[in-house]
């Protein structure tokens, strides 16, 4: 299983994990879980239609398959094909896994299952909150309290300037749906040596600009969250049994992947914390938010250490 060198600052102890730096094993189907459930609002008014939808879990899952290897280290690195990309488009692809990174670490370290793009709302926003000024995402823990989340993806070393702005923009949001939140992360992936890092930090809030404020529901908010996967399932999906429970699950053979979603209160999802263990962990992965994802034959750990032209 890939390793991620993961160093996390200025968390309480009671919210978050032990500060400092440790080794982070995330398996490829934990990372696609990550990718394809970070909520987005640029393709929100598209998402209402099935095909649609199901082409954008795809792409997300091919941006991992094809920029990102698991080096003889035992780490995830960057593709030859990510090294080919010119910059911008290398710009693109660091900040979606500064997205994916920062979803997989809210879950698994801070039991934060589910996160959305602010833009999802962005009517909502006062009309001088530019894009620079405002976080990324937002989302609810286990517990139901709110969050915030700003995350920056870079193509080389870690960017100490990118984490502080980060921080900054994170701090602007005071309340969503009347509640302050109890977390302001900032949050940076980067190729350190060639080796993806992540490094979270939760200080305290120091606002500069003008304070954000959000009116949403928790369930207007999940009803978003779930939409694309609902719509794509509705025309694609098919009843089939995981773990003991009810999935609909889609498929797409072009780049082995398999998700769904629980048919029933997707939102209880599959309690790690106190089930057995999956001794498939390298295929398959039922996140906490009820969102199933199974890897194929292509996404083997064998072929993940190849480059992408090479895994046939």
């Amino acid at each position: 299983m890939p390793s991620i060198d993961l160093r996390v600052q200025n968390f309480a102890g009671i919210v978050g994990p032990p500060n400092g730096w440790t080794v982070w094993r995330l398996s490829w189907p934990k990372l696609v879980w990550a990718a394809i459930t970070v909520g987005r609002g640029s393709l929100a008014h598209v998402m209402q239609h099935g095909q649609f939808s199901m082409f954008e879990i795809v792409y997300r899952s091919a941006i991992l398959y094809a920029n990102l290897l698991e080096r003889p280290d035992g780490y995830f690195g960057r593709s030859e094909a990510y090294d080919g990309l010119d910059p911008s488009e290398k710009g693109a692809i660091s900040y979606f896994l500064g997205l994916t990174l920062t979803k997989a670490f809210a879950e698994q370290m801070l039991n934060i299952p589910w996160l959305m793009h602010f833009d999802v709302y962005r009517p909502r926003f006062p009309m001088d909150i530019l894009p620079g000024e405002r976080p990324d995402l937002f989302g609810q823990d286990d517990q139901g309290r709110w969050v915030v989340a700003e995350s920056k993806g870079r193509t080389n070393e870690h960017d100490a300037m990118a984490l502080q702005k980060a921080k900054n923009q994170s701090s602007q949001v005071v309340d969503i749906g009347g509640v302050p939140p109890s977390l302001h992360m900032g949050v940076v992936a980067s190729f350190n040596s060639g080796r993806l890092t992540l490094v979270a930090d939760d200080p305290p809030p120091t606002r500069e600009r003008t304070p954000i404020r959000i009116k949403v529901t928790k369930d207007e908010f999940r009803n978003d969250y779930y939409r694309p996967f609902r719509a794509a399932l509705q025309e694609f999906g098919r009843r089939e049994r995981h773990f003991g429970r009810d999935v609909l699950v889609a498929r797409d053979d072009s780049v082995g992947l398999s998700f769904g979603i629980l048919e029933d209160h997707p939102e209880q999802g599959w309690n790690h914390a106190s089930d057995v263990p999956l001794a498939t962990d390298v295929s398959e992965y039922l996140g906490n938010d009820g969102v199933y994802v199974l890897l194929g034959d292509a996404w083997r750990p064998d072929k993940m250490r190849e480059e992408p032209q090479a895994r046939r």
